[in-house]
Protein backbone atom coordinates (compact mmCIF):
# COMPACT_ATOMS: atom_id res chain seq x y z
CA UNK A 1 0.00 0.00 0.00
CA UNK A 2 1.58 3.67 -0.45
CA UNK A 3 0.81 6.55 2.07
CA UNK A 4 0.44 10.07 0.58
CA UNK A 5 0.68 12.74 2.65
CA UNK A 6 -2.13 15.74 1.75
CA UNK A 7 -1.50 19.25 2.44
CA UNK A 8 -3.49 22.04 2.58
CA UNK A 9 -2.50 25.92 2.94
CA UNK A 10 -5.64 26.66 4.58
CA UNK A 11 -7.78 24.98 7.06
CA UNK A 12 -10.26 23.42 4.58
CA UNK A 13 -13.48 21.71 5.41
CA UNK A 14 -14.42 20.60 2.58
CA UNK A 15 -11.13 19.02 1.94
CA UNK A 16 -11.35 16.56 5.24
CA UNK A 17 -15.03 15.66 4.04
CA UNK A 18 -13.54 14.32 0.46
CA UNK A 19 -10.75 12.37 2.22
CA UNK A 20 -13.23 10.78 5.26
CA UNK A 21 -15.69 9.94 1.85
CA UNK A 22 -12.71 8.35 -0.32
CA UNK A 23 -10.62 7.25 2.55
CA UNK A 24 -12.90 6.66 5.58
CA UNK A 25 -10.35 3.89 6.98
CA UNK A 26 -7.45 4.83 5.52
CA UNK A 27 -6.42 8.80 7.08
CA UNK A 28 -4.84 9.85 9.85
CA UNK A 29 -5.31 13.20 10.47
CA UNK A 30 -1.81 14.64 11.22
CA UNK A 31 -2.70 18.36 12.27
CA UNK A 32 -5.15 21.10 10.98
CA UNK A 33 -3.73 21.06 7.37
CA UNK A 34 -2.29 17.67 6.94
CA UNK A 35 -3.82 14.51 6.17
CA UNK A 36 -2.13 10.78 5.61
CA UNK A 37 -4.06 8.87 3.33
CA UNK A 38 -3.27 5.17 2.05
CA UNK A 39 -4.21 3.55 -1.55
CA UNK A 40 -3.16 0.49 -3.16
CA UNK A 41 -1.49 0.82 -6.67
CA UNK A 42 -2.54 5.06 -7.10
CA UNK A 43 -0.43 7.63 -8.23
CA UNK A 44 0.06 11.20 -6.37
CA UNK A 45 -2.65 12.78 -8.92
CA UNK A 46 -5.32 9.51 -9.09
CA UNK A 47 -5.41 10.69 -5.23
CA UNK A 48 -5.82 14.17 -6.41
CA UNK A 49 -8.68 13.60 -8.20
CA UNK A 50 -10.37 11.06 -5.27
CA UNK A 51 -10.35 14.01 -3.25
CA UNK A 52 -11.66 16.99 -5.62
CA UNK A 53 -7.96 18.45 -6.09
CA UNK A 54 -8.70 19.06 -9.88
CA UNK A 55 -9.07 21.76 -11.91
CA UNK A 56 -12.57 23.94 -10.90
CA UNK A 57 -12.44 22.06 -7.71
CA UNK A 58 -10.13 22.29 -4.28
CA UNK A 59 -7.26 24.65 -4.74
CA UNK A 60 -3.85 25.33 -2.21
CA UNK A 61 -3.45 21.49 -1.81
CA UNK A 62 -0.36 19.27 -2.48
CA UNK A 63 -0.22 15.58 -2.16
CA UNK A 64 3.02 13.36 -2.38
CA UNK A 65 4.01 9.89 -1.59
CA UNK A 66 5.51 8.88 1.16
CA UNK A 67 8.70 7.06 0.49
CA UNK A 68 10.74 7.64 3.76
CA UNK A 69 10.22 9.58 6.85
CA UNK A 70 11.75 10.88 9.96
CA UNK A 71 10.88 12.87 12.90
CA UNK A 72 9.02 13.22 16.41
CA UNK A 73 5.62 12.50 16.94
CA UNK A 74 3.01 10.91 18.68
CA UNK A 75 3.33 7.66 18.82
CA UNK A 76 -0.37 6.66 16.39
CA UNK A 77 1.40 7.97 13.90
CA UNK A 78 4.38 5.89 13.84
CA UNK A 79 2.41 3.18 14.09
CA UNK A 80 -0.60 4.04 11.28
CA UNK A 81 3.06 5.08 8.91
CA UNK A 82 4.42 1.61 9.61
CA UNK A 83 1.31 -0.91 8.90
CA UNK A 84 -0.02 1.09 6.21
CA UNK A 85 3.71 0.89 4.61
CA UNK A 86 4.16 -2.60 5.74
CA UNK A 87 6.72 -2.01 7.86
CA UNK A 88 7.95 -4.29 10.15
Amino acid sequence: MFVFMVASNVQNPELEAKIMEAYPSDNLRFSSTVWFVADAGVTAKEVCEKINVIPGGLAGVVVTKVETYFGFAPTVTWEWLKARMGIV
